[in-house]
């Protein structure tokens, strides 16, 4: 089992305390983060060869990159493949791969239509990974114009591309109105990644920035400390012999240092 968080997390830490990039990566570490996600984001506007002597300074590594795409209205390209060489470059044997998004104002038909270009593609992009010994995995997207943001929307994906893996996103299937324990129980057998996300739906008063989805006002909070019970699902995580590597998320905190070191003191807690 190896903690893991996200480099934006560090980013925010380094902006919040005014410290060095590099001084709030050492600061993750000696909290006992190990690895970092990087998101296509990131490794543009930071660049790869940065992040990989930061890597390489503090001794961390990458658990994954996030990789965004458009495949419901673009092929594959180039640039799409380059991602995986970037992903192999700074040592992530994963990719989570978002395949695209819908428009609020797309009809049905062309939804379907999307939905399907972006399983076509995520079954080539695939193949390409296999080449580099990177795994695809996908998460429950907290968004409604995600054709992936509920159980129904994932298991098609995952139905239909045999190459793609899961990652159980702890706090993505509230906004959906369905439970994280039914998600776990559908796609146990596929899971290969971890976030480990809590929600607050009252307002803890300390500047967290609410998102509103499908009505439903939610807060970012430490992990262990909200609606969603962390402790029973990494239970069962657990249970299916998963010793992979836990993400702790929490986009949005006016405080990440705090909300980092409370939630690898949870997550400690809860792995002893």
């Amino acid at each position: 089992m190896k903690i893991a968080t996200f480099f934006d997390h560090i980013l925010s830490i380094s902006e919040q305390e005014d410290v060095p990039v590099k001084e709030a990566l050492m600061l993750a570490k000696s909290l006992g983060v190990e690895l970092l996600e990087v998101s296509s984001g990131n490794i543009a506007v930071t660049g790869k060869e940065e992040i990989k002597k930061l890597l390489d300074e503090t001794g961390l590594g990458v658990s994954e990159i996030c990789a965004y795409f458009d495949w419901g209205r673009k092929a594959v390209s180039a640039e799409d493949i380059a991602m995986l060489d970037t992903a192999e470059y700074l040592g992530a044997n994963k990719m989570l791969v978002i395949p695209g998004f819908h428009a609020e104002s797309d009809s049905a038909d062309e939804r379907e239509r999307q939905t399907l270009s972006m399983i076509s593609a995520i079954n080539a992009y695939a193949e390409e990974a296999e080449k580099r010994g990177i795994l695809l995995v996908m998460e429950d997207f907290d968004s409604p114009l995600a054709a992936f943001c509920n159980i129904e929307g994932v298991a098609r994906f995952l139905d239909n591309a045999p190459k793609l893996d899961f990652a159980l996103d702890t706090g993505n299937f509230l906004p959906s109105g369905e439970s994280v324990f039914a998600a776990f129980e559908r796609f146990k057998g596929r899971i290969r990644h971890v976030h480990l996300k809590d929600r607050a739906t009252a307002d803890p008063h300390d500047g967290s920035e609410a998102r509103e989805i499908n009505g439903m006002k939610m807060y970012p909070c430490p992990v262990g400390s909200g609606e969603i019970d962390i402790a029973v699902i990494i239970g069962k995580i657990k249970e299916t012999g998963y010793d992979g590597t836990y993400t702790a998320e929490f986009y949005g905190s006016p405080n990440a240092l705090d909300y980092l070191r409370r939630s690898i003191a949870f997550l400690k807690k809860s792995f002893a």
